[in-house]
């Protein structure tokens, strides 16, 4: 169960995402509004958000809770079971669906092999369960297609979602997976290089670099890093067929889900560039960027500037059409950030088990 934990070392990566002062645009009287905040007495070990419908997953190592964007607990699991971990959640875009496996065992064995899969629907029935699966890595947007794999494991395994295996491939070693928006492709970093498959079994092209993709619908474009994390490394924009179509320097960036544009940040700036004309639209000077994401509607451009757990963090948002920066958010003990894919809804966990829900428009 290596798997998960690496795999959610990578899914932080993104979170290093903005420090230092912002220029190029002018600041709007708008700010995310929250809606509401959640003290747990249990250690918070995960937190997720349906892109769709804004609903939330909170879950500590012995149950798991799901909210709705108002707060509301709709239900919980895990009482009575005496689970001793949590771990493989999923949650699809429209809040119907939600995979998670679960152990007696607890979070500090040294490995955790005894577990179950359950898969469950937005009212919390369990629609089917299994002893079989391995860890999973990652759930298709559309909750159709589960993936199981890990670094340590040499196969990689396709199920959809009634449970049953569709279709294995040997791998390298998988330590991250990120479908593309429609569900249709996923992209595979097997140890540092990049394979991107369809959900059908097909192998569809190999790629020199791994680390960080964006993809936009039906994986047309991806844009992906190199492995040099503390260093200025590559981003690489390739056509789904693999072909590379740019080499830029740069220490992240991401693409729209359409594919239109795409965004480049290094040291001391951030530049939002059109793909088809190869024309930069807006450049913001700010030092220290990592990675950012564009909102589906290609209105919004989200980042974090994370500081340490003891310190505060600050969250960002700037408006693609106004060329405005929104109010941002000074949060103390940021430890994770959710935002949906319309930059509509996000959700965070600060230190001491605090969750905050808010809403940008």
């Amino acid at each position: 169960m290596y798997s998960l934990r690496l795999k959610e070392y990578f899914l932080f990566i993104p979170l290093i995402l903005l420090f230092g002062a912002i220029g190029g645009c002018s600041l709007s009287d708008n700010k995310p509004k929250l809606l509401w905040e959640k003290t747990y007495t249990d250690k918070i070990r995960g937190i997720y958000i349906s892109n769709d419908a804004g609903n939330v997953i909170v879950h500590t190592s012995k149950k798991i809770l799901y909210l709705s964007p108002s707060g509301e607990r709709l239900w919980e699991k895990g009482e009575g079971k005496n689970w001793g971990w949590i771990g493989g959640v999923g949650i699809s875009d429209d809040g119907e669906y939600i995979v998670l496996q679960a152990a007696l065992a607890t979070e500090e064995a040294e490995q955790i092999k005894d577990f179950y899969t359950y898969y469950l629907d937005k009212t919390g029935k369990v629609i089917w369960s299994s002893k079989t699966l391995k860890g999973i890595t990652s759930f298709s947007p559309d909750g159709k297609y589960i993936i199981t794999g890990s670094a340590l494991d040499e196969e990689m395994e396709v199920y959809n979602n009634r449970g049953i295996l569709l279709w294995k491939t040997k791998t390298a070693g998988i330590w991250s997976i990120k479908f593309d928006p429609t569900g249709k492709f996923f992209f595979a970093n097997e140890a540092g290089i990049g394979v991107l498959y369809s959900t059908a079994g097909d192998k569809i092209a190999t790629f020199n670099a791994g680390m960080n993709p964006q993809i936009c619908d039906n994986a047309q474009y991806i844009l992906v890093q190199s492995i040099e994390l503390d260093k200025r490394s590559s981003i690489y924009l390739y056509q789904r067929n693999g072909k590379l179509l740019k080499t830029l320097n740069g220490k992240g960036g991401c693409i729209s889900q359409d594919g239109s544009l795409y965004i480049i940040v290094d040291k001391n700036r951030l530049r939002l560039i059109q793909r088809e004309k190869d024309s930069v639209l807006w450049e913001i000077g700010v030092p220290d960027i990592n990675t950012c994401s564009i909102s589906r509607n290609n209105r919004f451009i989200f980042a974090v500037s994370r500081k340490g757990a003891d310190e505060y963090s600050v969250i960002y948002i700037f408006d693609i059409k106004d060329k405005k920066k929104i109010k941002p958010l000074k949060i103390n003990g940021l430890e994770k950030v959710r935002v949906t894919s319309d930059g509509k809804y996000f959700i965070v966990l600060q230190k001491g088990n605090k969750v905050r829900m808010f809403k940008n428009y």
